[in-house]
């Protein structure tokens, strides 16, 4: 069963100032009854100073990539008897109670509840019904069962960071079981940085990322399409395409990295690389 006594939430940081980690951990740490935050910063950012009895720190050696960070954490809160994690992004904040309206729709073939996300620079969306169930989805917000974690495995480190989400949900779909979206369970995500372009009367918002994060997008990507036939994984690398050729600035250098991207991945090519 779910709920507060057997659930944890693991936070991988990377690079934040302590007190905006803080606040947003304030907006979920009555719900949960420990959290497990896993440094994989690069520099100090005092978050080793954290003295607070319900948060638990382990740093890495450096930035080891998300999926190490969570299986990291994860593999703590199993250690301590935890059955349920909470994932969440450094910059993710709770609206409300996410835990109460996971444990009301709690089914035993569903191995990640997942919340509604709130993202500024996106429409929200409305659903007529309060569960969904989803072909993939985010990794913040969302709570892992950990008694099926266990057979469908870790997070795949190799992919080092971007689409290590996804590729977790389509294995657990593989295997039969079930990521369920809350709908009622609402969580405030600001991924990355937005950017507007302007077309006449129309101002688009859209995403941007640095050379080296779309490299690690369209690398991880590729092989989801190739591992899991997922079709879904090319019309996203198609669209980021398109981003470089009508939005981005410095075209050739995200033109270069789309290539080694693709390249990296046919050759097999994983893990972290040198910074650019």
């Amino acid at each position: 069963m779910i709920k507060k006594e057997n659930t944890a939430a693991v936070v991988v940081a990377y690079n934040i100032e302590k007190n905006k980690l803080l606040e947003n951990i304030k907006t979920y740490s009555k719900f949960v009854d420990k959290i497990i935050v896993v440094d994989n910063s690069d520099r100090d950012n005092n978050l080793k100073d954290i003295q607070d009895s319900k948060i638990s720190y382990i740093k890495l050696k450096g930035n080891e990539g998300i999926a190490k960070g969570l299986n990291v954490g994860i593999k703590y809160a199993i250690e301590n008897e935890y059955l349920y994690v909470l994932t969440m992004d450094q910059d993710s904040s709770f609206s409300n109670n996410l835990i109460n309206e996971y444990s009301k729709n709690e089914k035993q073939d569903v191995i990640i509840y997942s919340p509604n996300y709130f993202i500024d620079r996106k429409k929200k969306k409305k659903y007529k019904k309060n569960i969904k169930y989803m072909y993939w989805t985010m990794t913040s917000g969302n709570l892992l069962n950990l008694q099926l974690y266990k057979k469908n495995g870790t997070f795949k480190e190799e992919l080092f960071i971007d689409a290590v989400d996804y590729e977790y949900c389509l294995r657990a779909r593989k295997n039969g079981y079930k990521i369920l979206q809350c709908n009622k369970a609402i969580l405030k995500h600001n991924p990355g940085i937005t950017k507007i372009k302007k077309f006449l009367f129309y101002k688009y918002k859209y995403g941007y990322m640095s050379p080296t994060r779309l490299y690690y997008q369209v690398r991880n990507l590729r092989y989801l399409m190739i591992n899991y036939n997922c079709y879904r994984a090319l019309l996203i690398i198609i669209i980021k395409l398109m981003k470089i050729l009508f939005l981005f600035d410095n075209k050739k250098n995200y033109l270069k990295m789309f290539k080694k991207a693709i390249l990296d991945s046919k050759k097999g090519i994983y893990g972290k690389i040198a910074e650019e």
